[in-house]
């Protein structure tokens, strides 16, 4: 199935299941099952439990869930816990993301289907609980690194005017800049009001020239400062 025929069907609206719920669906997974619950839309499929961990080997699953089940069954009630394990592991990833194949010896799949059997002996105990133990999906471990060597490929050769960018140093201009036009902005409005405010108070100033407060055009500018007011008065009546 391609991947636009499986999107497809993801999407696709099933009908509403009939009947009493018996048992609460769980899915026991590495990171496969972080990615497949994100590809959930259907409201059918919500109340799936998802037990996730990234890394996780079948021992460390089937150990989580040794320790686990009794409570989980007493929360959830009767539980039918899907394993979606495996890939940990077959595989194994170096510290630059690629994987390799971690065994290619034939008696290491003896040893897969011995782990997973601790899953049919564990549930056992719990017969009023489900067991169902899902096949290890094929992938390409080619595709896979060639992909991650193109990410790396893109993130090394970044540059700007031939220059490498540096995340920080970038970080760190756009800080500045912004912090430079945030102070500017902040003193045109300071200037602008405290115009407004003598523009406002202006028409009662007392005039310089009869200490009466008169209707006087009066404005003060940082040039005129060292000298006082400027007064136009049109008409200036005073007593003789």
């Amino acid at each position: 199935m391609s991947e636009t025929k499986l999107v497809k069907f993801l999407q696709t609206a099933r009908k509403p299941l009939a009947g009493t719920q018996q048992l609460t669906p769980a899915i026991l997974s590495d990171s496969k099952g972080s990615y497949l619950r994100d590809q959930v839309v259907n409201k059918s499929d919500r109340n799936i439990i998802w037990w996730c961990k990234g890394g996780a080997t079948i021992d460390d699953r089937y150990h989580w869930l040794k320790s686990n089940i009794v409570k989980k069954i007493e929360q959830l009630g009767n539980i039918s816990v899907y394993i979606f394990l495996g890939t940990c592991n077959l595989t194994s990833k170096n510290k630059t993301g690629e994987i390799t194949l971690t065994s290619q010896q034939e008696h290491f799949t003896d040893e897969i289907i011995s782990k997973l059997g601790q899953f049919v002996t564990l549930f056992k105990k719990y017969p009023s609980s489900k067991l169902t133990i899902l096949e290890i999906p094929v992938y390409s471990i080619t595709e896979w690194n060639r992909d991650l060597q193109n990410i790396h490929n893109i993130i090394s050769s970044s540059t700007s005017n031939n220059t490498k960018l540096n995340i920080d140093d970038l970080n760190a201009m756009l800080r500045e800049q912004l912090t430079s036009i945030l102070n500017a902005n902040q003193m045109k409005y300071e200037e602008v009001n405290s115009q407004n405010t003598q523009d406002k108070d202006s028409d009662n100033i007392a005039c310089i020239k009869c200490t009466r407060k008169c209707r006087t055009k009066s404005t003060f500018t940082a040039r005129q400062a060292t000298t006082g007011f400027t007064t136009d008065v049109k008409t200036l009546h005073r007593r003789t």
